[in-house]
Order: structure tokens, then C-alpha cells, then sequence
């Protein structure tokens, strides 16, 4: 069970139990449990115990970015996965409600996953796939802050400035003159720049399997 909310209290034959807003990672659904525990971290996977309450024992949920699907089998971490019959695919929104979707909308999310029998039972689409960059002279590290692998194609498209006047983020005449994968386990490439950038807010505009994302970095 997935915490969305610590939603109250309640007496339940003298004893007293908190009420919890879950996903419930198998089904997909958003239910309200009991636990005797006021102290689950919201975000945070938990076990139910043999009463039919949420523990205070977490759950340990595989995760990391969908890169690649087939009618199938999933491309998750790095790992592929086949299918099982009932496969369920949910995305989880901000406002703590969750709607079924198709493995094509879960394509370079950020996941949480269940299997059972080397099979994938739910996909739990978070978010999409977040990425990170740090500057150093004339080159910008662009590294994916999930698990993510097997990636295809990668490509930064566009350097955009904040401009404290307009408020809004504008884009620089920078050339890019390479753009390298790096190695180690997680995916990340380093963009070389014809000119270091000066200290500012920067938006970097890249597109990773074919997908759009925007980076946000500062340059002290």
C-alpha cells in the first residue's frame, strides 16, 4: 500500500486507529485502511499485517524508468519484463486520485511496479522520468535521477536563460558541439558548449528516446 494521506482517527472497539488514504499497488485503486500506526510516511510503501491493517513494516516496491515496451513485455530499469494477463496500468495523479492508462502513456515514466512470477501484474506511472544536470566550464552532465537503461537516442535541443525582467526563460545562442553518453550504470551524457555560461538560472531542453524534458540548473 502506497500513503497518500493520513486523513484522521478513529475508535474501533477501544482501540484507536489512524485512517490512510492508500493506492493500493495491485488493483490500482484509491482506498481508505486502518493502521495502528500514526507514523507512516506519506510517499512511503507499507505491508499489511494478518488483521487486514496497513503495518508499520515498508514494502519494498521495484522502480525505475519504462524505456522500451512490445504488446508483450516492458522495458523497466534495464530490465525486461513479460506481461501478465491481467496486467494493470494506473497513473497516480497530484491530487491523489489515479486513473487507468495504456503502457504507451507509461513510456519513459517514472514507475513503481509489482511482479509476480518473473511477470508484471501493475505499473504505477508517478511521474515523468526526471533528469539532473551539473555545469562545469564549458560542459553540462545531464544524468537521469531514476533508474534508467537502454536508452536509444539523446539529444539536447535548446538552452533557454531566465530573464528576471520578463520573467520567463530565454533562449541563448549557444552552440552545442557534442554531446557524449558517459558511462556507469545509470544513463547520463556530458553536452559540450562553444563558451562557458555565465552565473544564471538556465532551462536545458533535451529529448531522450524520442521524448521531451526540461532540465532546470544554475550556474553560481
Amino acid at each position: 500500500m502506497k500513503i497518500l494521506a493520513n486523513i484522521g482517527a478513529e475508535l474501533i472497539d477501544g482501540t484507536a486507529y489512524r485512517t490512510y488514504s492508500v493506492l493500493e499497488l495491485a488493483s490500482g485503486k484509491v482506498i481508505e485502511m486502518h493502521s495502528k500506526s500514526d507514523a507512516l510516511s506519506v510517499g512511503r510503501n507499507y505491508l499489511v499485517d494478518a488483521e487486514g491493517f496497513i503495518s508499520s513494516t515498508e514494502a519494498s516496491v521495484a522502480g525505475g524508468v519504462v524505456s522500451g515496451y512490445t504488446k508483450t513485455t516492458i522495458t523497466i530499469g534495464g530490465e525486461t519484463y513479460g506481461f501478465a494477463s491481467d496486467v494493470k496500468f494506473t497513473e497516480l495523479h497530484a491530487d491523489d486520485t489515479a486513473t487507468a492508462v495504456t503502457v504507451e502513456e507509461v513510456f519513459m515514466g517514472n514507475v513503481e511496479f509489482l511482479v509476480k512470477d518473473g511477470k508484471v501484474t501493475s505499473v504505477i506511472l508517478l511521474g515523468p522520468a526526471t533528469f539532473s544536470a551539473n555545469v562545469a566550464g564549458d560542459k553540462i552532465a545531464v544524468s537521469a535521477v531514476e533508474t534508467l537503461k537502454d536508452v536509444d537516442s539523446f539529444t539536447a535541443t535548446a538552452i533557454m536563460v531566465f530573464d528576471s525582467e520578463s520573467e520567463e526563460y530565454i533562449e541563448i545562442d549557444t552552440e552545442i558541439l557534442s554531446e557524449t553518453k558517459l558511462p556507469g550504470a545509470n544513463f547520463s551524457f556530458e553536452i559540450t558548449l562553444d563558451d562557458t555560461l555565465v552565473p544564471a538560472d538556465y532551462l536545458l531542453v533535451i529529448e531522450v528516446n524520442e521524448v521531451e524534458f526540461t532540465v532546470k540548473f544554475t550556474v553560481a
